[in-house]
């Protein structure tokens, strides 16, 4: 079954000193499962406006005892409010004995991460294929009943 829920960003207008061409606008996130472990792919900028719909996303994974991969490869931007969900993400897993990795973060998102003390949440161990995202202009999995498709604000 895909789902897909649409909301609209206030933090769009506070976009500073970029035009929206070279800075989408908004997020979309998708889980997947792959083996044991639920793949949750966030695609846009994950800042105060979408930060929350990722922490309902994961959290909702957690309460099911998954083991979590959360593929960043086509994230954007993040600021520290993005943080938040993942860093609760990695402790929750680590109380509750799952697992719990971030992949293919882009080398933007990868500074963030190593300017925190976040670097050690990384896996590079494994690539995940990028053609299986969802496609952002239609919000839509590319195949159907693969898992759920959440759009937080609206895309450039």
């Amino acid at each position: 079954m895909t789902t897909a829920t649409a909301v609209r960003s206030l933090s769009s207008a506070s976009t500073v000193s970029q035009s929206s061409a070279q800075r989408p606008q908004g997020l979309l996130i998708s889980t997947s499962r792959e083996g044991s472990s639920t793949v949750v792919r966030v695609q846009g900028e994950l800042d105060i406006a979408t930060a929350p719909c990722l922490r309902q996303v994961l959290r909702s994974c957690a309460d099911r005892r998954e083991d979590i991969t959360l593929d960043l490869r086509r994230l954007d931007f993040i600021d520290a409010s993005g943080l938040r969900p993942v860093v609760a993400a990695h402790r929750r897993a680590a109380r509750q004995g799952s697992t719990f990795a971030v992949r293919g973060p882009s080398a933007a998102v990868r500074r963030v991460l190593t300017l925190t003390r976040l670097e050690g949440l990384v896996d590079d161990s494994c690539d995940i294929a990028v053609d299986d995202q969802p496609d952002r202009s239609t919000g839509t999995a590319p195949t159907p009943g693969v898992g759920e498709v959440h759009m937080v604000g609206q895309a450039a």
